[in-house]
């Protein structure tokens, strides 16, 4: 099984579009994508220096699409592209981008990516949506949360099924989370991250249990 990651070629830090994050851009996408390949995304890197080199922090392991292994870069620090650059990209190849810009260091870039993503029903997109319910920034949960309804449960239920180690780290940050600084803004089971996981029939380990019991009481 290939193991793969989205890297495409920036410089990091730069502070705004420049001819090598164009460059990249126009070399995402030169065919129309199957359903595998999106799951490849950008392009058939393994894990290697080049991914190391691509302006990104690496996750430490990978998550299961359709039976591909995919690796999700924690942060990236890429710069993001030229309208035009977009503008000339596929359906499909756009997606792959914007899946790219969630991992974003910027919370600001990181929202505008998930309301690109998160209506789109995709195997290969699930994984950066349930990525960013793991994380501290709750606006971003609550854009997932308005859209919530639109959602598959099936489609992030057979993501869950395949990678349940994933899901269990999820709930766990989840839970740190609100702990650490929600907990006097509202109830657990009103944290929008429990709430979208909830809707979709994800949250099925035993994390929370005593936080949703004195909800409850």
């Amino acid at each position: 099984m290939s193991h793969v990651c989205l890297s495409p070629s920036h410089d990091r830090g730069s502070p705004g579009p420049t001819s090598a994050t164009n460059r990249s851009i126009s070399a995402i996408v030169r065919w129309e994508p199957s359903r595998r390949q999106c799951a490849r995304t950008l392009s058939r890197q393994s894990r290697s220096s080049r991914c190391r080199r691509s302006g990104h922090r690496s996750s430490s392991g990978g998550v299961i699409v359709s039976g591909e292994t995919v690796l999700i870069p924690s942060r990236t620090f890429s710069a993001e592209p030229a309208e035009e650059s977009v503008e000339n990209l596929g359906t499909e190849a756009r997606l792959v981008l914007a899946c790219w810009y969630s991992r974003h260091y910027s919370g600001f870039v990181r929202e505008q990516a998930t309301r690109r993503i998160v209506d789109v029903e995709r195997q290969w997109v699930a994984p950066f949506v349930v990525q960013l319910l793991g994380e501290y920034v709750i606006e971003i949960a609550e854009v997932i949360e308005e859209a919530v309804e639109g959602l598959s449960p099936k489609l992030y239920q057979d993501f869950a099924r395949e990678n349940p180690s994933f899901l269990q780290l999820t709930r766990q940050r989840v839970v740190s989370y609100w702990v650490t600084f929600y907990r006097s803004r509202c109830s657990f089971s009103d944290y929008p991250p429990f709430k979208v996981m909830h809707r979709l029939g994800i949250w099925q380990g035993l994390e929370g249990r005593r936080l949703l019991d004195r909800d409850d009481s």
